[in-house]
């Protein structure tokens, strides 16, 4: 198995967050008053129907320990739909991530994929300065 510690989620700053300091994930709403409860989705998506434009977007949130005060890391914006597919995708990603056994793994979004995650043990290159 792949310790958590050595296991890597891209953030959409490029940033690298160590799985096993990610204290929690949720979906957040950008034009709300903060994260918002994976329950309430559903509501958040039948207003945004009725809204008149269609771009709004939910952000994909860690908590992140290392210091005094978590932070929070964005790890990608998703259309409401895609949202809670796209929180489902990562804790899968995670997991199977940590099931392996390499010394160290990746962990990012797939562009143009909807809510798939991608698993690889290299460093891709667009996270390369």
């Amino acid at each position: 198995m792949t310790d958590l510690a050595n296991i890597w989620v891209r953030t959409t700053s490029l940033e690298l967050v160590r799985v096993d300091q990610i204290v929690s994930l949720s979906i957040g709403d950008p034009m709300g008053s903060g994260p918002a409860r994976v329950t309430i989705i559903a509501e958040m998506k039948a207003e945004m129907k009725s809204a008149p434009s269609t771009s709004h977007m939910l952000r994909l949130m860690a908590s992140v320990a290392g210091s005094a005060e978590p932070r929070e890391a964005h790890l990608r914006s998703y259309e409401p739909g895609d949202a809670i597919p796209a929180l489902t995708g990562l804790a899968d990603a995670l997991a199977a991530a940590a099931a392996r056994s390499e010394p160290m793994l990746f962990v990012y979004p797939v562009l143009g994929a909807g809510a798939r995650w991608e698993v690889t043990t290299a460093l891709p290159r667009e996270w390369i300065a």
